[in-house]
């Protein structure tokens, strides 16, 4: 099976119009995004549970520039024509400090997502969002993964903002409101012990205000995201590297464009397709049988275990006990002592074995050779905390 992280080849752009002198301006690809996920390890770790849609302002962006979206069942491609690419480099050269950038809103697909990913499992996306951008890049198995690690995790979680982004000022400080690129949009005047920014009307995306001046230096990031919209995050595509020392050369189809100089004539720039993966790690959680006896057939004996573990060779310990279930049934509790891996084609493989009690004192034999594994849903807090495991509970009648 191949790894999850293993990049997917750029997809064929769809044919374009006919161009200048009857020659085919064919759409090329500009970005490559792929979701993948360690949960679908039965189908290469593709991952159908999000979806990319460009913001408004994209959108508008794309449609000017003459890029197009096309998404697909576990990711989107930006394409464009030879055509385009001097309109592109103009829009380029002209936004301040040769920052531009594409954004994208991530909207879930899959209510279960939560549960199934390696994220707090109290992960709340009414207050709180991911985003990646192509600014931070690291490289696994041969591609180019959004984020600093492998898979992404509560470490790209951030704030999420309504129409005002405020932030503590000291006195004699003032505060600055900022994009992403880092490009003030409004200041604070000083004086006041809180500097409130309003984001009505601008572009949904990542901000930042932050202090300057006297008394300690404060800085807060957040995503400014539709209200009311089901989202779990953004991404940021820079089209252009935005210096030689940002980032990584290959995480953007541009290199830096310096703006042209009157009269002067422009650099030829051939944008070189860029492929980008979004890496999800499964969740690990204690897996907890509840064994209950049917009806009047007797209780079990000491002997009754559970045994087996991932691909036949590694075994796992189960801890064992008692417990009353709320309809007032006895059952025998098994607990994995470690996290197990949620897969949707899970390698554990448990068996139950032992004996049970009759009436008469005869000691009749129990054996389930095959253990029903974890489902997708419900994952329950881990006992004592949330954090980043789970629980999932099995029950099984004997």
């Amino acid at each position: 099976m191949k790894s999850p992280l293993a990049a997917k080849g750029p997809k064929a752009g769809p044919s374009g119009v006919a161009g200048a002198g009857g020659g085919a301006d064919r759409f090329t690809l500009l970005f490559d995004v792929r979701f993948q996920h360690g949960f679908y390890n039965d189908a290469d770790g593709r991952c159908p549970d999000l979806k990319a849609v460009p913001t408004p302002t994209c959108a508008e962006t794309m449609r000017a520039l003459g890029l197009l979206f096309r998404d697909d069942d576990s990711g989107f491609g930006v394409f464009i024509t030879p055509s385009r690419v001097p309109a592109l480099l103009d829009y380029v050269r002209g936004r301040p400090g040769g920052w531009a950038w594409l954004s994208f809103l991530l909207v879930p697909t899959n209510r279960l997502f939560v549960g199934l990913t390696r994220l707090p499992i109290t992960t709340n996306f009414t207050t709180q969002g991911l985003h990646v951008s192509n600014l931070q890049v690291s490289a696994q198995d041969g591609g180019l993964v959004l984020g600093r690690k492998p898979t992404l995790g509560e470490e790209g979680l951030c704030p999420v903002t309504g129409t005002t982004l405020s932030v503590p000022v000291s006195a004699g400080a003032s505060a600055t409101l900022s994009d992403l690129s880092g490009l003030p949009l409004a200041e604070s005047a000083a004086g006041a012990s809180t500097a409130s920014f309003s984001l009505a009307g601008r572009p949904y995306g990542y901000y930042t205000a932050a202090t300057s001046g006297k008394g300690a230096k404060t800085s807060v990031g957040a995503l400014y995201l539709p209200a009311g919209a089901s989202t779990v995050g953004t991404i940021d595509l820079v089209l252009a590297q935005p210096t030689a020392k940002t980032g990584t050369v290959a995480a953007f189809p541009l290199p830096p464009l310096q703006p042209t100089v009157p009269g002067g004539a422009a650099v030829e720039v051939t944008p070189k397709p860029v492929s980008l993966i979004l890496a999800f790690a499964p969740r690990d959680t204690v897996w907890q049988y509840y064994v209950v006896s049917k009806g009047a057939a007797g209780q079990f004996a000491q002997t009754l275990q559970v045994s087996g573990g991932r691909d036949k060779l590694e075994d796992v310990a189960f801890k064992k006990s008692s417990q009353v279930l709320p309809n007032g049934d006895q059952a025998v509790l098994f607990e994995s002592k470690v996290g197990l891996t949620l897969m949707r084609r899970s390698p554990y493989a448990f068996k139950l074995s032992g004996q049970r009690l009759g009436p008469d004192g005869s000691r009749n034999p129990v054996k389930i050779d095959r253990l029903p594994v974890a489902p997708a849903t419900p994952v329950w807090p881990a006992q004592g905390g949330s954090g980043l495991g789970g629980r999932s509970e099995i029950y099984v009648y004997v």
